[in-house]
């Protein structure tokens, strides 16, 4: 299964693995329920946690913003914090959080608005790094023009059905 994030609305995507994020969502406000009260699951119920943890890809569609996510899309990453658990390991001489489940999805992500390479050397840095944090064995990044996200969406996904 795949699991598409998008800060962009696409023509063509509304489907239950497809969540538009049309405005930022409620930020974290750490109070750690995620992890002691509702293990994996923030309280304020949002749903693509589940999505994300039972996909084998996630594609993370996202505007290029100074060389990181959109806020959009931050807020969502922010939120996928009950993905994993609360105690550390050291990853590449970096402290990260351990595994909560023993699956985790490859990233995908598609960057639109890119301005020059370094913007997008910092954007695909930055992904690398969120791959690592949510455990992905496979990490990806295409920069494309807003105007062929639609047709890049479409490669990547092939003939899944989302």
């Amino acid at each position: 299964m795949i699991t598409i994030i998008s800060d962009t609305y696409l023509e063509g995507f509304d489907d239950k693995n497809f969540f538009y994020v049309e405005k930022a969502l409620k930020s974290c406000t750490g109070c750690f329920s995620c992890w002691t009260k509702s293990p994996g699951l923030c309280i304020f119920k949002d749903t693509f946690n589940k999505k994300i943890i039972n996909s084998d890809k996630l594609v993370i569609i996202s505007k290029n913003t100074y060389g990181t996510y959109s806020s959009k899309i931050k807020s969502v990453i922010d939120k996928s914090i009950p993905l994993v658990l609360p105690t550390f390991k050291v990853i590449n001489n970096e402290t990260h959080h351990r595994k909560r489940y023993n699956q985790y999805p490859n990233i995908h992500s598609l960057v639109y608005d890119s301005i020059n390479e370094d913007m997008i050397k910092t954007y695909k840095a930055m992904v690398e790094a969120h791959g690592i944090n949510l455990h992905a064995d496979k990490v990806q990044v295409d920069a494309v023009n807003k105007s062929d996200l639609k047709q890049a969406l479409t490669m990547i996904i092939g003939g899944h059905n989302v």
